[in-house]
């Protein structure tokens, strides 16, 4: 029997590559909308929540909401565009699976390794979160899962990644070019970022 997964920012550099390697291995995935009263799984800006549909059994359900925090200047703005994004989101979803009928075996959430600020330390998942934006950030939205971790099921650890590269985003040769990179230049002929290695 054929198992379902539910992403949330599935068509971002992290989301899409976790998309086609999952469909790759026979799961039917299901991406959240974004104010598609129609679709089958929506999340609402004006409202705030997310609806799911029942009849569809979810095996587990990854959250990657939120625009990419290099995408733009740290205006004030853009600052609490990206607190919102994902905080408004990951609580909404939060609330949405903890009130499920039958919530799904697995919630992941994404955080960010900015979770644990600036430190010339070795630092482990039981090091205290830092002080500055991303971190407050980071702190915030691992806590907006807390709907879906009180009802005592499976919600899973919170991922915790640092920054994700493409050979065909110019992240990755912005990152690669730069005199501080170790990294190998990318390939006249570079894979695709979806093709899991």
């Amino acid at each position: 029997m054929q198992q379902h997964i539910l992403i949330s920012g599935a068509s971002g550099l992290i989301g899409s590559a976790l998309s086609t390697h999952l469909a790759r291995l026979g799961f039917a995935i299901h991406r959240l909308e974004r104010d598609n009263a129609a679709a089958p799984f929506n999340y609402s800006s004006a409202s705030k929540q997310v609806t799911l549909d029942h009849s569809i059994s979810l095996s587990a359900v990854v959250n990657l909401a939120g625009p990419s925090i290099a995408d733009g200047r740290w205006t004030a703005r853009r600052k609490q565009e990206l607190l919102e994004s994902r905080v408004d989101i990951t609580t909404a979803f939060a609330a949405a699976l903890a009130a499920a009928p039958q919530p799904p075996a697995l919630f992941l959430s994404a955080s960010a390794v900015g979770f644990y600020g600036e430190s010339t330390l070795p630092l482990n998942e039981e090091a205290p979160a830092g002080n500055d934006y991303l971190a407050s950030l980071a702190t915030r939205w691992e806590a907006a899962t807390g709907p879906a971790k009180a009802t005592g099921w499976n919600s899973g650890p919170d991922a915790e990644p640092g920054m994700p590269l493409s050979p065909e985003k110019k992240n990755y040769h912005n990152y690669t070019t730069s005199s501080h990179s170790s990294l190998p230049a990318p390939a006249s002929n570079p894979p695709s970022p979806t093709t899991p290695t």
